[in-house]
């Protein structure tokens, strides 16, 4: 009992122990702000502010001031000290206002899309500072910081609630303290204390510190051993379940499928069944075998090129027989003219014509054969001609719509004819005819058709798309949007840009510039 009662002294010291650091933790949780929906809030809005200003830098205005003498200004209410001979430069990323005090004031307004972007670039920063207001950090680092620490709380809470609960066991902690009150009464301490050797006392202590030392150790490594089984009897315990849940569905389809098999046997035996599949199998063999032979045989008369010799073969035996039947009456109208010259004297020059009537006769039938090829090689010709254009078309609509979609916007379509020209383009359900759009809508089309066009030419290999100093009459904001495709085009293949106007192409970023001089 004494033993038992120093065991539960134990015991129950590691689990206030236990309990208190569980306490501890808590405490420190309480105070981080920073959550998974938090972080990921704060990243993102860091994300936003860095892209925005990397487009705020690309889009902006740079303004540079070279003094010719020493002089003061003020650019957006800041005062600037110029030097005779030194320079100064600022960027215009919104509305800004450069003064020369009293000599002039000029205004620096950018253009509607460094606005745009200075806009966004403004709320990514608020979103930024309010997520970060949220989390009771200062940047993204010390987020990243705090959530690392929130998870290491988390983990060293989970394990010492493991190790706490393997404590306990079965019992209650209310349940171990009531053991050793009992214990304790039922074995009070001795009021007598016996003399104690210091130098056996030390040793004693000694041993005890390390046997302590040996207990943590092994109280780690089998506290380890403990979170690795919970973990392991977890999903032992969920893959039990799921296997339970499966045996008693496939027991209840046993149980069906068994009941139906009976039934089955009832109205008809397994001999009488399997000879039944036996013949049904021959049966479908054999049907398989004949679809077989005939898809083959259907397959070697070209059915399609069959038809269309027939149908065409149908129209020439109709102009034939029209045609024969005219020769017909009129063979009939010079047999009458002859038998009624024949009274004139007229045998020889009747003979002579006849002659000459099979000659023509032979001649017009060898050219009707000629002919008939002919027309039959030149109705060939045109239906193949017009299955390929056909078989073009579509793939170089739906690349154009492709390319185009993001210039024009998702509502972006255009009508291709069959020679692969464009007849129309609508936007937004509005359809306008080529001839009618603007001249920079044209050349962004054209440039657009290059593309499509080289991307069907070649789809493993890069055909390169020259283009001459073109999007001369396109607005900032679609200028923008072809640069980007000229981008996504250049990612995987060449795009090659003759300009006099380089600047007009700054929004293409992954461009490789070559000056050429005469």
């Amino acid at each position: 009992d004494r033993e038992e009662a120093d065991r539960l002294t134990a015991r129950l010291a590691r689990i206030d122990a236990i309990e208190r650091d569980r306490e501890r933790i808590g405490a420190e949780l309480t105070t981080i702000a920073v959550t998974e929906a938090v972080l990921r809030r704060i990243e993102d809005a860091a994300a936003a502010v860095d892209r925005t200003g990397d487009q705020l830098a690309l889009t902006s205005a740079a303004i540079e001031f070279t003094a010719a003498a020493d002089i003061q200004l003020i650019v957006g209410g800041r005062q600037v000290s110029l030097p005779a001979g030194q320079s100064w430069t600022t960027t215009a990323a919104g509305p800004t206002e450069v003064a020369v005090p009293g000599v002039l004031t000029a205004r620096v307004t950018p253009g509607a899309t460094t606005l745009n972007v200075h806009a966004k670039h403004a709320a990514a920063q608020e979103e930024l500072v309010a997520s970060l207001a949220a989390g009771e950090v200062a940047d993204l680092a010390a987020a990243r910081s705090a959530d690392q620490r929130r998870r290491e709380l988390q983990s060293t809470r989970d394990q010492l609630g493991a190790t706490l609960a393997g404590l306990c066991g079965e019992e209650r902690i209310e349940e171990l303290r009531s053991r050793l009150t009992q214990l304790r009464a039922a074995h009070p301490a001795e009021t007598s204390v016996a003399p104690v050797d210091i130098g056996a006392a030390r040793a004693e202590l000694a041993a005890v510190l390390q046997a302590r030392d040996d207990a943590s150790a092994e109280y780690e490594a089998r506290r380890q051993a403990a979170a690795t089984a919970t973990t392991t009897l977890a999903e032992l315990s969920t893959r039990a379940t799921v296997l339970q849940n499966t045996l008693a569905t496939q027991r209840a389809e046993l149980n069906a499928a068994a009941g139906r098999l009976t039934a089955e046997r009832a109205s008809a035996g397994d001999a009488e069944l399997a000879a039944s599949a036996d013949t049904a199998l021959s049966a479908a063999q054999a049907a398989q075998q004949r679809v077989t032979e005939v898809a083959e045989a259907l397959a070697a008369a070209a059915p399609d090129a069959v038809a269309s010799e027939l149908a065409d073969a149908a129209k020439e035996a109709e102009s034939l027989r029209e045609r024969y039947e005219e020769a017909a009456r009129a063979l009939r109208e010079i047999t009458i003219e002859l038998s009624v010259f024949g009274s004139e004297g007229r045998q020889g020059k009747l003979d002579a014509a006849q002659t000459e009537r099979e000659q023509a006769a032979s001649e017009h039938t060898q050219v009707g054969g000629r002919a008939r090829a002919a027309q039959l090689l030149r109705s060939v010709m045109t239906r193949h001609r017009d299955t390929t254009r056909r078989r073009y078309v579509e793939p170089y609509r739906a690349e154009l719509q492709r390319l185009g979609r993001p210039v024009f916007g998702p509502s972006f379509e255009v009508d291709i004819d069959s020679d692969l020209c464009i007849r129309s383009r609508t936007l937004n359900g509005i359809t306008v005819p080529y001839e009618s759009l603007s001249g920079g809508a044209k050349e962004q089309l054209g440039i657009l058709a290059r593309l499509a066009g080289a991307a069907l030419v070649a789809k493993e290999d890069a055909v390169p798309v020259v283009v001459d100093d073109a999007l001369g009459f396109t607005d900032p904001d679609r200028l923008t949007k072809m640069g980007e495709l000229f981008d996504t085009v250049g990612t995987h293949g060449q795009v090659i840009v003759l300009t006099c106007s380089p600047d007009r192409y700054d929004g293409v970023k992954g461009a490789h510039r070559i000056d050429l001089s005469a």
